[in-house]
């Protein structure tokens, strides 16, 4: 069971970021605080992640703003499904 995750400074990029969003949608049911900053996690990424928050109630923290190439639009995202969760 992994509550917490920190993969910060991991440079899993896009390819990265969709496995783990598949992994939560797919497979995870426990957790719930993720850290990704300063991950070249690019908007393709950055979305597929957006949709695993979506789908997850338990997630209520992603750190995800800063070391990656999103917009803000895109972090504010992010913030209002977090919101949504809690």
């Amino acid at each position: 069971m992994v509550r917490e995750l920190n993969l910060r400074r991991n440079k899993i990029s896009n390819k990265g970021a969709e496995r783990l969003a598949k992994f939560i949608i797919d497979e995870d049911n426990t957790m719930c605080s993720i850290n990704l900053n300063r991950n070249r996690i690019q908007v393709q990424g950055a979305d597929k992640l957006l949709d695993a928050v979506h789908s997850s109630i338990r997630i209520n923290n992603i750190e995800i703003g800063f070391g990656n190439l999103i917009p803000q639009a895109m972090c504010v995202s992010f913030e209002q499904e977090l919101q949504a969760n809690t």
